[in-house]
Protein backbone atom coordinates (compact mmCIF):
# COMPACT_ATOMS: atom_id res chain seq x y z
CA UNK A 1 0.00 0.00 0.00
CA UNK A 2 1.46 3.52 -0.91
CA UNK A 3 2.68 5.35 2.30
CA UNK A 4 0.00 8.11 1.21
CA UNK A 5 -3.03 6.27 1.92
CA UNK A 6 -1.37 5.10 5.54
CA UNK A 7 -0.87 8.51 6.48
CA UNK A 8 -4.73 9.19 5.49
CA UNK A 9 -6.04 6.59 7.65
CA UNK A 10 -4.00 7.11 10.95
CA UNK A 11 -4.60 10.94 10.21
CA UNK A 12 -8.30 11.29 9.37
CA UNK A 13 -8.58 8.35 12.75
CA UNK A 14 -6.46 10.69 15.15
CA UNK A 15 -8.20 13.83 13.52
CA UNK A 16 -11.82 11.77 14.38
CA UNK A 17 -10.87 11.03 17.41
CA UNK A 18 -9.64 14.04 18.97
CA UNK A 19 -13.01 16.13 17.36
CA UNK A 20 -14.81 13.73 19.63
CA UNK A 21 -12.74 13.84 22.65
CA UNK A 22 -13.19 18.20 22.47
CA UNK A 23 -16.86 18.16 21.93
CA UNK A 24 -17.38 15.42 24.68
CA UNK A 25 -15.29 17.94 26.94
CA UNK A 26 -17.07 20.61 25.97
CA UNK A 27 -20.48 18.49 26.85
CA UNK A 28 -21.67 19.21 23.18
CA UNK A 29 -24.34 16.88 22.32
CA UNK A 30 -22.38 13.76 20.13
CA UNK A 31 -24.92 11.93 17.88
CA UNK A 32 -23.42 8.35 17.67
CA UNK A 33 -25.79 6.96 15.48
CA UNK A 34 -25.75 9.66 12.93
CA UNK A 35 -21.55 9.10 13.12
CA UNK A 36 -21.76 5.32 12.38
CA UNK A 37 -24.14 5.95 9.83
CA UNK A 38 -22.02 8.61 8.18
CA UNK A 39 -18.93 5.97 8.08
CA UNK A 40 -21.07 3.00 7.12
CA UNK A 41 -21.89 4.90 4.17
CA UNK A 42 -18.68 5.44 3.69
CA UNK A 43 -17.35 2.32 3.60
CA UNK A 44 -19.89 1.71 1.02
CA UNK A 45 -18.98 4.61 -1.43
CA UNK A 46 -15.55 4.21 -1.17
CA UNK A 47 -15.31 0.16 -1.70
CA UNK A 48 -17.79 0.66 -4.66
CA UNK A 49 -15.73 3.73 -6.41
CA UNK A 50 -11.97 1.93 -5.36
CA UNK A 51 -12.08 -0.04 -8.61
CA UNK A 52 -13.40 1.94 -11.14
CA UNK A 53 -11.35 4.80 -10.03
CA UNK A 54 -8.05 3.12 -9.78
CA UNK A 55 -8.70 1.81 -13.58
CA UNK A 56 -10.07 5.39 -14.97
CA UNK A 57 -6.96 6.99 -13.24
CA UNK A 58 -4.41 3.95 -15.06
CA UNK A 59 -6.05 4.37 -18.57
CA UNK A 60 -5.14 8.30 -18.21
CA UNK A 61 -1.85 7.78 -16.88
CA UNK A 62 -1.06 5.14 -19.95
CA UNK A 63 -3.11 7.44 -22.02
CA UNK A 64 -0.58 9.97 -21.22
CA UNK A 65 2.72 8.55 -22.05
CA UNK A 66 2.06 7.06 -24.86
CA UNK A 67 0.02 9.95 -26.82
CA UNK A 68 1.38 13.00 -24.70
CA UNK A 69 4.92 13.93 -25.95
CA UNK A 70 5.64 16.57 -22.65
CA UNK A 71 5.74 15.85 -18.69
CA UNK A 72 5.79 18.50 -16.07
CA UNK A 73 8.70 18.45 -13.69
CA UNK A 74 7.59 16.55 -10.71
CA UNK A 75 10.05 18.98 -7.90
CA UNK A 76 9.13 22.69 -9.75
CA UNK A 77 6.71 24.03 -7.09
CA UNK A 78 4.35 25.31 -10.02
CA UNK A 79 3.57 21.82 -10.86
CA UNK A 80 1.92 21.46 -7.43
CA UNK A 81 0.49 24.81 -7.34
CA UNK A 82 -0.98 24.25 -10.87
CA UNK A 83 -1.87 20.72 -10.22
CA UNK A 84 -4.23 22.63 -6.94
CA UNK A 85 -5.28 25.44 -8.85
CA UNK A 86 -6.92 23.13 -11.88
CA UNK A 87 -8.37 20.73 -9.63
CA UNK A 88 -9.62 23.55 -7.28
CA UNK A 89 -11.71 24.78 -10.55
CA UNK A 90 -12.95 21.74 -11.94
CA UNK A 91 -14.19 21.03 -8.35
CA UNK A 92 -15.78 24.12 -7.94
CA UNK A 93 -17.77 23.12 -11.62
CA UNK A 94 -18.74 19.89 -10.77
CA UNK A 95 -19.91 20.62 -6.75
CA UNK A 96 -21.97 23.61 -8.45
CA UNK A 97 -23.39 21.46 -10.84
CA UNK A 98 -24.37 18.68 -7.88
CA UNK A 99 -26.54 21.43 -6.79
CA UNK A 100 -28.38 22.75 -9.95
CA UNK A 101 -29.45 19.18 -11.25
CA UNK A 102 -31.51 16.66 -9.49
CA UNK A 103 -29.30 13.50 -11.13
CA UNK A 104 -26.11 14.62 -9.43
CA UNK A 105 -28.17 15.91 -6.07
CA UNK A 106 -29.86 12.67 -5.94
CA UNK A 107 -26.45 11.50 -4.93
CA UNK A 108 -24.72 14.58 -3.79
CA UNK A 109 -27.65 15.29 -1.03
CA UNK A 110 -26.57 11.79 1.24
CA UNK A 111 -23.75 14.25 1.92
CA UNK A 112 -25.88 16.57 2.69
CA UNK A 113 -28.39 14.96 4.61
CA UNK A 114 -26.74 15.03 8.39
CA UNK A 115 -27.74 17.44 11.23
CA UNK A 116 -25.06 15.93 13.64
CA UNK A 117 -21.97 18.43 11.72
CA UNK A 118 -18.82 16.44 12.46
CA UNK A 119 -15.44 15.16 10.53
CA UNK A 120 -17.21 11.38 9.93
CA UNK A 121 -19.68 13.27 7.57
CA UNK A 122 -16.75 14.03 5.63
CA UNK A 123 -16.95 10.09 4.44
CA UNK A 124 -20.63 10.36 3.78
CA UNK A 125 -20.63 9.41 0.31
CA UNK A 126 -23.46 8.10 -2.23
CA UNK A 127 -21.94 5.21 -4.05
CA UNK A 128 -22.73 6.99 -7.38
CA UNK A 129 -21.27 9.94 -6.51
CA UNK A 130 -17.88 7.54 -5.69
CA UNK A 131 -18.14 6.44 -9.15
CA UNK A 132 -18.21 9.49 -10.92
CA UNK A 133 -15.70 11.78 -9.16
CA UNK A 134 -12.63 10.32 -10.48
CA UNK A 135 -13.90 11.98 -13.67
CA UNK A 136 -13.14 15.18 -12.01
CA UNK A 137 -9.38 14.44 -11.37
CA UNK A 138 -8.89 12.59 -15.21
CA UNK A 139 -7.61 16.07 -16.94
CA UNK A 140 -4.67 15.76 -14.72
CA UNK A 141 -2.11 13.51 -16.47
CA UNK A 142 -3.45 14.29 -20.29
CA UNK A 143 -2.23 17.40 -19.00
CA UNK A 144 1.01 16.19 -18.43
CA UNK A 145 1.24 16.07 -14.44
CA UNK A 146 3.17 13.21 -13.32
CA UNK A 147 1.86 9.92 -11.65
CA UNK A 148 3.57 10.78 -8.79
CA UNK A 149 1.72 13.93 -7.47
CA UNK A 150 -1.53 12.58 -7.63
CA UNK A 151 -1.29 10.08 -4.92
CA UNK A 152 0.14 12.88 -1.90
CA UNK A 153 -2.02 15.43 -3.07
CA UNK A 154 -5.67 13.41 -3.20
CA UNK A 155 -4.81 12.08 0.89
CA UNK A 156 -4.11 15.84 1.21
CA UNK A 157 -7.61 16.62 0.20
CA UNK A 158 -8.93 14.40 1.43
CA UNK A 159 -8.06 15.24 5.23
CA UNK A 160 -8.00 19.08 4.16
CA UNK A 161 -12.01 17.54 3.63
CA UNK A 162 -11.94 15.84 7.19
CA UNK A 163 -10.25 19.14 8.47
CA UNK A 164 -13.56 21.41 6.97
CA UNK A 165 -16.33 19.29 8.64
CA UNK A 166 -16.61 20.24 12.22
CA UNK A 167 -17.60 23.13 14.65
CA UNK A 168 -15.17 22.61 17.02
CA UNK A 169 -12.62 25.26 15.11
CA UNK A 170 -14.09 28.86 14.61
CA UNK A 171 -13.45 31.37 12.32
CA UNK A 172 -10.09 32.26 11.69
CA UNK A 173 -9.61 35.89 10.13
CA UNK A 174 -8.46 36.68 6.95
CA UNK A 175 -8.17 32.92 5.80
CA UNK A 176 -11.93 32.72 5.74
CA UNK A 177 -12.02 34.93 2.94
CA UNK A 178 -9.88 32.92 0.96
CA UNK A 179 -9.72 29.33 1.54
CA UNK A 180 -12.14 26.84 2.36
CA UNK A 181 -11.77 26.88 5.85
CA UNK A 182 -14.10 25.15 8.24
CA UNK A 183 -16.26 28.28 8.87
CA UNK A 184 -17.08 28.64 5.04
CA UNK A 185 -17.87 24.83 4.71
CA UNK A 186 -20.19 25.00 7.76
CA UNK A 187 -22.29 27.84 5.84
CA UNK A 188 -22.09 25.35 2.70
CA UNK A 189 -23.93 22.33 4.90
CA UNK A 190 -26.37 25.16 6.41
CA UNK A 191 -30.19 25.23 5.31
CA UNK A 192 -30.66 28.52 5.88
CA UNK A 193 -31.94 30.89 2.98
CA UNK A 194 -28.51 32.75 2.99
CA UNK A 195 -26.36 29.59 2.75
CA UNK A 196 -27.91 27.59 0.33
CA UNK A 197 -25.94 27.27 -2.96
CA UNK A 198 -22.67 29.59 -1.12
CA UNK A 199 -19.16 28.26 -0.71
CA UNK A 200 -18.56 25.37 -3.59
CA UNK A 201 -15.03 25.55 -3.84
CA UNK A 202 -12.73 22.74 -2.55
CA UNK A 203 -9.13 24.35 -1.68
CA UNK A 204 -9.93 28.11 -2.09
CA UNK A 205 -13.31 30.30 -2.14
CA UNK A 206 -11.78 32.19 -5.64
CA UNK A 207 -13.90 30.57 -7.62
CA UNK A 208 -16.67 31.87 -5.46
CA UNK A 209 -15.47 35.20 -5.12
CA UNK A 210 -15.16 35.27 -8.75
CA UNK A 211 -18.80 33.79 -9.34
CA UNK A 212 -20.67 35.27 -6.93
CA UNK A 213 -21.16 32.47 -4.79
CA UNK A 214 -19.02 33.24 -1.49
CA UNK A 215 -21.05 33.33 1.97
CA UNK A 216 -19.58 34.02 4.99
CA UNK A 217 -20.58 32.35 8.03
CA UNK A 218 -23.01 35.39 9.46
CA UNK A 219 -25.77 33.52 11.32
CA UNK A 220 -25.56 30.24 13.32
CA UNK A 221 -26.05 27.04 10.82
CA UNK A 222 -28.48 25.00 10.83
CA UNK A 223 -27.63 21.68 9.15
CA UNK A 224 -29.28 19.53 6.65
CA UNK A 225 -31.44 19.71 3.57
CA UNK A 226 -34.82 21.43 3.38
CA UNK A 227 -36.18 18.02 2.63
CA UNK A 228 -34.80 15.53 5.14
CA UNK A 229 -34.25 11.92 3.51
CA UNK A 230 -34.58 9.25 5.36
CA UNK A 231 -31.62 8.07 7.16
CA UNK A 232 -33.27 5.58 9.42
CA UNK A 233 -31.09 3.16 7.54
CA UNK A 234 -27.69 2.79 6.30
CA UNK A 235 -29.43 1.60 3.00
CA UNK A 236 -31.64 4.53 3.13
CA UNK A 237 -29.51 7.32 3.23
CA UNK A 238 -26.73 5.34 0.40
CA UNK A 239 -29.65 5.18 -2.11
CA UNK A 240 -30.44 9.58 -1.21
CA UNK A 241 -32.99 10.93 -3.50
CA UNK A 242 -32.65 8.18 -6.37
CA UNK A 243 -36.08 6.94 -5.30
CA UNK A 244 -38.14 10.04 -6.08
CA UNK A 245 -35.79 10.54 -9.16
CA UNK A 246 -37.07 7.27 -10.48
CA UNK A 247 -40.65 7.58 -9.28
CA UNK A 248 -40.63 11.42 -11.35
CA UNK A 249 -39.21 9.63 -14.13
CA UNK A 250 -41.49 6.83 -14.44
CA UNK A 251 -43.92 9.33 -14.52
CA UNK A 252 -43.22 10.60 -17.72
CA UNK A 253 -40.62 7.58 -18.99
CA UNK A 254 -40.16 9.19 -22.73
CA UNK A 255 -36.63 10.14 -23.48
CA UNK A 256 -37.67 13.99 -23.45
CA UNK A 257 -39.67 13.37 -20.39
CA UNK A 258 -36.16 11.69 -18.34
CA UNK A 259 -34.28 14.72 -19.40
CA UNK A 260 -36.57 16.99 -18.21
CA UNK A 261 -36.57 15.33 -15.04
CA UNK A 262 -33.21 14.39 -14.98
CA UNK A 263 -31.97 17.71 -15.66
CA UNK A 264 -34.06 19.90 -13.43
CA UNK A 265 -33.53 21.74 -10.56
CA UNK A 266 -33.71 19.68 -7.08
CA UNK A 267 -37.13 20.67 -5.23
CA UNK A 268 -38.81 19.88 -8.91
CA UNK A 269 -41.43 17.27 -10.43
CA UNK A 270 -43.23 17.06 -13.39
CA UNK A 271 -46.47 15.98 -14.71
CA UNK A 272 -46.93 13.43 -17.07
CA UNK A 273 -48.31 15.81 -19.94
CA UNK A 274 -44.64 18.07 -19.40
CA UNK A 275 -45.77 20.13 -17.27
CA UNK A 276 -43.53 21.47 -14.41
CA UNK A 277 -44.78 20.71 -10.86
CA UNK A 278 -43.77 22.38 -7.40
CA UNK A 279 -45.56 22.40 -3.86
CA UNK A 280 -46.16 25.59 -2.69
CA UNK A 281 -43.06 26.11 -0.23
CA UNK A 282 -40.68 25.65 -3.40
CA UNK A 283 -42.80 28.30 -5.25
CA UNK A 284 -43.06 30.56 -2.89
CA UNK A 285 -44.97 34.14 -4.12
CA UNK A 286 -42.74 34.17 -7.29
CA UNK A 287 -45.32 34.01 -10.52
CA UNK A 288 -44.76 30.57 -12.46
CA UNK A 289 -43.93 30.21 -15.51
CA UNK A 290 -45.89 29.23 -18.68
CA UNK A 291 -45.46 25.14 -18.19
CA UNK A 292 -44.84 24.99 -14.38
CA UNK A 293 -48.13 24.26 -12.33
CA UNK A 294 -48.70 24.32 -8.20
CA UNK A 295 -49.65 21.21 -6.08
CA UNK A 296 -50.53 23.07 -2.93
CA UNK A 297 -51.03 19.71 -0.91
CA UNK A 298 -48.75 17.66 -2.87
CA UNK A 299 -51.12 15.29 -4.19
CA UNK A 300 -49.85 15.17 -7.90
CA UNK A 301 -46.34 14.90 -7.75
CA UNK A 302 -44.07 13.87 -5.05
CA UNK A 303 -41.40 16.93 -4.83
CA UNK A 304 -37.77 16.29 -3.31
CA UNK A 305 -36.74 20.32 -2.25
CA UNK A 306 -32.98 20.10 -1.16
CA UNK A 307 -30.55 22.29 0.22
CA UNK A 308 -31.08 24.15 -3.68
CA UNK A 309 -34.45 25.29 -3.03
CA UNK A 310 -34.52 27.30 0.50
CA UNK A 311 -38.02 26.83 2.09
CA UNK A 312 -40.35 29.99 1.56
CA UNK A 313 -43.87 31.08 3.19
CA UNK A 314 -46.09 31.04 0.12
CA UNK A 315 -48.82 34.07 1.03
CA UNK A 316 -51.74 33.22 3.24
CA UNK A 317 -54.26 33.94 0.78
CA UNK A 318 -52.39 31.29 -1.44
CA UNK A 319 -53.13 28.29 1.00
CA UNK A 320 -56.20 29.98 2.69
CA UNK A 321 -58.45 31.57 -0.35
CA UNK A 322 -60.49 28.61 -2.01
CA UNK A 323 -60.73 28.02 -5.85
CA UNK A 324 -62.03 30.43 -8.03
CA UNK A 325 -62.38 33.17 -5.06
CA UNK A 326 -59.56 35.27 -6.46
CA UNK A 327 -61.03 36.98 -8.71
CA UNK A 328 -61.39 40.31 -6.68
CA UNK A 329 -58.13 39.51 -5.11
CA UNK A 330 -55.26 42.26 -5.65
CA UNK A 331 -52.96 38.96 -6.10
CA UNK A 332 -51.63 38.67 -9.21
CA UNK A 333 -52.36 34.73 -10.10
CA UNK A 334 -50.56 33.41 -12.84
CA UNK A 335 -52.37 31.20 -15.16
CA UNK A 336 -51.45 27.82 -14.07
CA UNK A 337 -51.86 28.15 -10.55
CA UNK A 338 -55.93 29.02 -10.47
CA UNK A 339 -58.63 26.69 -10.62
CA UNK A 340 -58.61 23.09 -12.39
CA UNK A 341 -61.62 24.53 -14.52
CA UNK A 342 -59.21 26.51 -16.01
CA UNK A 343 -57.50 23.78 -17.94
CA UNK A 344 -60.59 21.63 -18.61
CA UNK A 345 -61.74 21.30 -22.16
CA UNK A 346 -63.97 23.91 -23.29
CA UNK A 347 -66.79 21.45 -23.59
CA UNK A 348 -66.08 20.87 -19.78
CA UNK A 349 -66.01 24.59 -19.25
CA UNK A 350 -69.38 24.81 -21.07
CA UNK A 351 -71.29 22.69 -18.68
CA UNK A 352 -69.68 23.77 -15.40
CA UNK A 353 -70.67 27.40 -16.32
CA UNK A 354 -74.23 26.36 -17.53
CA UNK A 355 -74.58 24.84 -13.84
CA UNK A 356 -73.32 27.78 -12.40
CA UNK A 357 -75.93 29.92 -14.00
CA UNK A 358 -78.70 27.32 -13.03
CA UNK A 359 -77.65 27.52 -9.50
CA UNK A 360 -77.41 31.48 -9.32
CA UNK A 361 -80.87 31.58 -10.98
CA UNK A 362 -83.66 32.72 -7.66
CA UNK A 363 -86.29 30.23 -7.14
CA UNK A 364 -89.88 31.14 -8.53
Amino acid sequence: MNVSYIVLVVAGVGMFLTEVVVRRRRRERVDVREMGVSVRVGLIAYASGALPQTALMALAFWASRHFISWQLPLWNPLTWLGYIVLDDFTGYWIHRASHRYRMLWSAHQVHHSTTDFNMANAARLSPVEALYQPLADIWAPLLGFPVAIYAPLTVFSLLLAEFQHTTVIGKLGWVDRWFNTPSNHRAHHGRNPVYIDKNFGGWTMIWDHLFGTYAPETEAVVFGVTDPLDTSTVTHTALGGYPLLVHDILADPTPTGIARVALSRPGQARHRGGRLCLSTADAGNRVLQPKETLCPQSTHCTTTRSATSPPRTPPSSLSAAPAGSQKGSSMSWPESSRSSSRRLPLAGRGRRRRRSRKQAQPAP
